[in-house]
């Protein structure tokens, strides 16, 4: 099922918004600090967080390119850059890392409080990538808070519709929209 399927039957989460916030950021610039603050926010009150947070780490000598998502529930990184060489000019997303974090997320999101997917990027707005762990989450009527870079806000848009509520990243303000 879609999102815009889930959306269409009138399924709910647990509050108003279809269950879905999302936090809005400045092309280039991910807010891995303020999110991984607001996850620990989160767990320090007993909250079970499940999802991804984007992580680069310094460029190695063999690639300057190298991104990775951390499983918020077991801290395990999965690489998400193919190694194209030092002499690459531009990364490219390594699908097979995204759809072995995309599966290690899901396989603990039925317990979860929260679903944290880090990026709805070109790739979930042309259709891919983790857009399918939105809607799925929604499906199991699990909250989840989605990260948008401000060049892919009209493709959530277009994806989420009316639902979907933009909450400034701080914990304080994820608990108090659970709550609700």
């Amino acid at each position: 099922m879609t999102a815009g399927e889930v959306i269409a039957t009138g399924r709910r989460s647990r509050s108003t918004d279809g269950g879905v916030a999302y936090f809005v950021y400045a092309n280039g610039h991910y807010p891995a600090a303020a999110l991984t603050e607001s996850v620990a926010f989160l767990q320090n009150r007993g909250l079970r967080i499940a999802g991804l947070i984007e992580r680069n780490k310094e460029p190695s000598r063999h690639s300057h390119c190298d991104m990775e998502l951390e499983d918020i529930a077991t801290g395990r990184r999965i690489s998400i850059a193919e190694d194209r060489g030092q002499a690459a000019t531009a990364c490219r997303l390594d699908l097979s890392g995204l759809a072995l974090a995309y599966a290690a997320v899901k396989a603990n999101f039925a317990a979860a409080d929260l679903v944290v997917v880090s990026k709805f990027g070109k790739t979930e707005a042309e259709g891919g990538g983790l857009r399918g762990l939105v809607a799925e989450a929604m499906e199991a009527q699990v909250p989840v808070l989605v990260g948008l870079p401000e060049r892919c806000l009209s493709a959530w848009m277009d994806f989420a519709g009316e639902y979907g509520r933009p909450l400034q990243l701080n914990g304080a303000a994820l608990y108090r929209w659970l709550a609700a």
